[in-house]
């Protein structure tokens, strides 16, 4: 599996379940690779496997995020602003086990949501942060998002546009994934 891993650049390979048979032998029932699109250029027998696959897209109406913003509140003062459900729990995973206490959270959702013209980052960021805001025993606030469609930059000029005049102790992970 690492060989695997690492000769096709892959972002992560699955077993599971890993059974052992009656003779001792190891069986894989079940696995996945995810391919690292980044990487498909260097390994064409990837890109053209991938290319043989792939199907035409179908949007189905069910599966389209509605891009709601929820805040989640808690008994804590740092409020976590994230994007993407794992993103946002593996952050308030480690705030917790960094002795912190979370006093609510937003998740921005994944990035279809604000990468449109019909809601442009700015508003969305503007929405979250609102809710945020509500929230009065709030003393600091953890941003760490995750982009792919818009630039760290861009994300920082719209914090700072809504933070200003607010005191607040903000701390932002900002990462852009080529």
């Amino acid at each position: 599996m690492y060989h695997l891993f690492i000769q096709h650049d892959l972002d992560s390979v699955e077993v599971n379940p890993l059974a052992v048979a009656p003779t001792g032998e190891l069986m894989v029932l079940d696995g996945k690779v995810m391919v690292n699109d980044a990487a498909l250029g260097r390994h064409d027998s990837l890109a053209a496997m991938m290319a043989s696959i792939q199907a035409p897209l179908k949007i189905v109406d069910s599966l389209v995020p509605t891009c709601e913003l929820k805040r989640v509140a808690a008994d804590g003062n740092i409020a976590v602003f994230s994007n993407g459900t794992g993103l946002t729990l593996a952050t308030l995973e480690l705030l917790k086990q960094a002795q912190g206490k979370p006093a609510s959270f937003v998740d921005l959702g994944e990035e279809q949501c604000y990468g449109s013209p019909q809601m442009p980052l700015s508003t969305h960021l503007t929405q979250g942060l609102d809710l945020i805001l509500q929230d009065t025993s709030v003393k600091v606030v953890l941003v760490n998002l995750l982009c792919s469609s818009v630039s760290c930059l861009q994300v920082a000029e719209v914090l700072q546009t809504i933070y200003s005049g607010i005191l607040l102790m903000t701390f932002l992970y900002l990462s852009f994934d080529w």
